[in-house]
């Protein structure tokens, strides 16, 4: 699983508590081609919280 730790928009250039994308290595392709906040968001996992996201690193669901 690779994704950042915070947002960090140019025009605020500063940290924020949005959601980051996120990209997990082996569990197949969806039709997402750009690693952003709003491409990921229509990917096939959709926006996680990060306890989801604990359990798709853990338990590959």
């Amino acid at each position: 699983m690779v994704l950042p730790d915070h947002p960090t928009p140019i025009p605020i250039r500063t940290h924020t508590a949005g959601p980051v994308p996120f990209a997990i290595y082996g569990h197949g392709a969806d039709s997402v081609l750009r690693f952003d906040e709003r491409s990921v968001a229509d990917g096939s996992y959709g926006l996680k919280v990060g306890a989801e996201l604990i359990g798709l690193m853990i338990g590959g669901v």
